[in-house]
């Protein structure tokens, strides 16, 4: 069985891991979730955390089996349990910027576990769901109320976040005392006691923004906070974190080594290590090339079946379309059991009909009496 073992080194289990996210398809899609909600419930953290990630990547990476990984979610979300609870949290984002009010049920069961959220990556992530989607959340101005009350022993991501979802909240409800005593403290907070440049200065946009808008009564020179601070967020991609082609080539030469392990390239591993590259050839394609010859090379052989077909029709015969392809498909074996390729001329074979399709220069252009010759000593 390929699946992880309870006595499985936590490297191997990291490993399998990995492979089974990559052959998830949508006809294994039942088996690959039962496993990893199996999983999802041992007691080795990281490997919780990374089988939940694992779940909410599939709903990202496959569309059709989103609600399938969702459903799996809220299961384990159920539980209450700190650390699942963190890692859905992270995830979670990611599938709301995916599907933007597809799974809008998942927001209670997070809320209703907000005081376990504690890392502050997961404390971003909630955050963000606070000021995304206020208007579905009750009492969302006094869960920002004890962000903000707790906000000496965040982060600065954390800072930024809970500043950002303020100002969400602000645009959507701009006569609520409440938010606009919210927004007051946090921008005096943010431009006062702060010294991360960034946040002082953000916090000083945001008052400068607030002030120009209610200042203006031109229609003509309004100030739009919406356009502003609710800019539309582009969806996630599923192809985001796809190796850069260099680097995918490398790891490739050195299969068995850590740096493929780490997915990382080599230099990066063993600093002292020698970088290996494979050298150029006109049979080499990238794999930009060999789709793109693949499908010319199917739309050859379907125009050239149909005109020998539109021939024989055009004879009146059906038995002389059978002909025609017979004749033309042993006329082709034997130009290629002589060395000679169909649209050529006899006395050479070119390198990129021997090693497949690439550079049609003339290098590595072969005779065909030296191809003769070394299938005789073949034989021999």
């Amino acid at each position: 069985m390929f699946f992880c073992q309870y006595d499985d080194p936590i490297y191997i289990k990291d490993t399998k891991l990995e492979i089974i996210f990559l052959l998830a398809n949508e006809q294994n899609i039942d088996v690959v979730l039962k496993e990893l909600e199996e999983y999802a419930m041992e007691i080795d953290v990281p490997m919780v955390c990374k089988s939940i990630r694992a779940i909410g990547n599939l709903s990202i990476k496959l569309e059709s089996t989103s609600e399938k990984c969702v459903a799996v979610l809220k299961n384990l979300l159920s539980n209450s349990i700190s650390y699942i609870v963190q890692e859905i949290a992270v995830i979670v984002k990611d599938i709301f910027r995916k599907f933007p009010n597809r799974f809008n049920f998942l927001i209670p069961p997070l809320i209703k576990n907000i005081d376990l959220i504690e890392e502050p990556e997961s404390k971003t992530s909630i955050i963000w769901v606070l000021g995304e989607y206020s208007n579905l959340i009750d009492h969302h101005v006094e869960l920002l109320e004890t962000m903000f009350e707790n906000i000496q022993d965040d982060t600065l991501e954390v800072k930024v976040t809970l500043l950002t979802a303020i100002m969400k909240v602000y645009v959507d409800q701009p006569d609520n005392k409440q938010v606009q005593e919210l927004v007051i403290d946090m921008l005096k907070y943010t431009t006062e006691q702060v010294d991360d440049p960034d946040l002082r200065e953000r916090g000083y946009f945001y008052w400068r923004l607030i002030t120009a808008s209610s200042n203006i009564t031109s229609a003509s020179q309004n100030i739009d906070l919406t356009d502003i601070i609710r800019a539309h967020v582009p969806p996630i991609r599923s192809d985001a974190d796809t190796l850069p082609q260099d680097i995918l080539e490398e790891l490739e030469l050195n299969i068995g080594t850590l740096a493929s392990i780490y997915l990382r390239p080599v230099k990066q591993v063993f600093r002292f290590a020698k970088l290996k590259q494979l050298p150029w050839s006109p049979c080499l394609m990238t794999r930009e090339q060999r789709s793109s010859v693949t499908q010319s090379a199917d739309r050859s052989l379907r125009s050239r079946s149909s005109s020998s077909i539109n021939n024989g029709v055009n004879d009146g015969s059906l038995v002389s379309v059978g002909n025609h392809l017979r004749n033309v498909s042993l006329q082709d074996q034997q130009s290629v059991d002589r060395g000679h390729v169909p649209g050529r001329s006899t006395s050479t074979v070119s390198s990129s009909y021997l090693l497949g399709p690439g550079n049609n220069s003339n290098v590595g252009v072969a005779n065909a009496d030296t191809v003769a010759r070394r299938q005789n000593s073949v034989n021999y």
